[in-house]
This record gives structure tokens, C-alpha cells and sequence, in this order.
């Protein structure tokens, strides 16, 4: 089976608008300038200073001289160094620009009411249409501030629940979709997490997942994953590329070889063990 990725379409660069005229500063803008060539620019001091407005102002100004535009990192809420690498993902949207397509694919037709394990920043909100309720399910706290930017920018009805997934407090049976991407792979105990999963769901309730899947041992994937496995688990706060999802979802042996990543697990409507189509 081979494995085709689309690259999705994306914008270039996210700088923001300019809200206030610049005056001055020529000093300080053509230092910056000096230092572009290494692509990567860091303004740091005590608040109140006029960083941001340095920042928009050079971006704004040398932006077309990049083909990938210019991208803006806000790092003010950061008080994690792991953190750092995570918003800078996110701004940047290097997630979806492997897996936007397939998310899409996964997350069309969602309810009106979705239930969202680690949303983060937001990333998967483009999925969901204007209007929607999301019961977002973030221990971090950090990430907070930015997904609810994001979602009043989507115009999404937001409920923060600052709790782990492997205990939302949601009442059993109360929700017809759940959504999960990249999320198992990061958790303490995935298996607990997808006990919970079930307990929330309404007979006939959604889980769709999209998750790291562990590659056979003696594979090229394999052998990858395993070079990788502690810088990446660094880089992305704990997530682990060798994580057996497939077995927490008791997929069958044939399918734990399946590299597609995308999963619907759905809840039966009887007593019973659910089970999981591959899409």
C-alpha cells in the first residue's frame, strides 16, 4: 500500500496588520536587517518597549523578499521551554500541511456539539463549522489564551474543560462526536483515555481519530521512528512516534500494518466491543 500525501493549499506568511502608524526607530530596523540572512530573528526585552511594533514593521517591510512570506511566532505566553517548539508549529501550520488534507477528509460533517481531546492552539478548528459548540478538553493551560483567540475568530461557541482526558467529567453517554488527532501519542495512558472516550459517547457516537502509528520493527519506517523517538518526544512535549495506538484501539493484526493514520471508531448501539473502519 502506498502512502500519498497531498500538500495542502497555504497561505504565506501570517503577519498582522499594523494598528498604529510607525514613526523613528531606523536605528534599531537597521540592525534587525543586518541579522535576516539567518532567516530567523528573536526580539527580546522588558515589556512595554515597542518590540511588536519592531517586529511588524520589519516583517511587513522584507516579507516579499522570502518566497514562504513571513511568519509571526507569539511566544509572550510561553513559560515552557518545551513549549516553544509546539507554537512554533502551530504558527506556522507544519502539522497540517502533511495531515490538513486527511483532517479534513476525517473531520467532515461534524455535529453542532463536538467534544475535543487537546486542541492546543486551535488547529483543528477550520474543521468545524460557525456556530459550533466545542467542549475543548486542554490540561494545558498555556495553550488556552490562543485557542480562545482562535475560536472567536471562528466565530465557535468555546467551553474550556482544564482537565486531562483520561477524566473529563462529562456525563456518560452525553456527546455524539469526540475528536482526537494527535493526541494518544502524547497522553500517559492512552488506553484510559479511550475507556473514558467510551463512556462519554452516545450509542452510535463518533470517535475520529488521526494518530502516530507504530511501524513494524524491522522496517525502514521503523528503524526511522527509533532514531528519532528522543529528540521528537523532546521537541513535541512528550509525543511518542513508537506509541502502539493500534493495539489501544484492538485493531486486528492486519490492520496494525495499515499506514494510514486516520481511524473512526464508532460507539455501538448495544452492549458490545466497538469497532473501528478505516477510512
Amino acid at each position: 500500500m502506498r502512502l500519498i500525501v497531498a500538500r495542502p493549499k497555504r497561505r504565506i506568511g501570517n503577519v498582522p496588520a499594523e494598528a498604529t502608524r510607525f514613526v523613528g526607530r531606523r536605528r534599531e530596523l537597521a540592525e534587525i536587517r543586518k541579522t535576516l540572512d539567518a532567516r530567523l530573528v528573536s526580539l527580546v526585552g522588558p515589556g512595554g518597549v515597542g518590540k511588536t511594533r519592531l517586529a511588524v514593521r520589519m516583517t511587513t517591510d522584507r516579507r516579499r523578499g522570502f518566497a514562504g512570506g513571513a511568519w509571526w511566532v507569539e511566544l509572550a505566553e510561553i513559560r515552557e521551554a518545551a513549549l516553544v517548539t509546539n507554537a512554533v508549529v502551530a504558527a506556522l501550520d507544519l502539522r497540517d500541511l502533511v495531515l490538513g488534507d486527511r483532517k479534513q477528509e476525517l473531520l467532515a460533517g461534524l455535529p453542532n456539539t463536538v467534544v475535543e481531546l487537546g486542541p492546543g492552539t486551535g488547529a483543528n478548528l477550520r474543521c468545524n463549522r460557525t456556530g459550533t459548540t466545542l467542549l475543548a478538553v486542554e490540561p494545558n493551560v498555556h495553550m488556552h489564551a490562543r485557542l480562545k483567540r482562535a475560536a472567536t475568530e471562528k466565530r465557535i461557541s468555546l467551553q474550556l474543560l482544564p482537565v486531562g482526558a483520561q477524566h473529563t467529567g462529562l456525563a456518560q453517554g452525553s456527546d455524539d462526536a469526540v475528536v482526537c488527532t494527535l493526541v494518544l501519542c502524547t497522553v500517559p495512558d492512552p488506553t484510559a483515555v479511550l475507556t473514558e472516550v467510551r463512556q462519554v459517547l452516545q450509542p452510535g457516537g463518533r470517535l475520529l481519530i488521526l494518530e502516530h502509528v507504530r511501524a513494524p520493527h524491522r522496517s525502514g519506517l521503523g528503524l526511522l521512528q527509533r532514531v528519532l523517538r528522543p529528540l521528537w518526544r523532546w521537541a513535541f512535549v512528550g509525543c511518542d512516534l513508537r506509541r502502539p495506538t493500534a493495539a489501544a484501539l484492538d485493531l486486528p493484526p492486519h490492520q496494525h500494518r495499515d499506514r494510514r493514520h486516520s481511524h473512526r471508531l464508532t460507539a455501538p448501539t448495544t452492549k458490545g466491543t466497538p469497532h473501528v473502519d478505516l477510512h
